[in-house]
């Protein structure tokens, strides 16, 4: 079965964004895939970026 992925969902540090010459961010440019990131100052949303990473490790 193949999944699409359609966002990038972490957190919203600067060792999280990367910049444009980053391998990361040049794939999920080249491959359409769209970044979301947790709220600035809001460590509850912390938990579903957590939860996010667990389900990709449990795959």
């Amino acid at each position: 079965m193949c999944k699409i992925i359609k966002y990038e969902y972490t957190y919203n540090g600067k060792e999280y964004k990367g910049t444009p010459d980053h391998e990361l961010m040049k794939y999920c440019l080249e491959a359409g895939i769209k970044k979301k990131y947790t709220k600035v100052k809001r460590p509850q949303t912390n938990g579903k970026a957590e939860r996010v990473i667990k389900t990709l490790m449990d795959m």
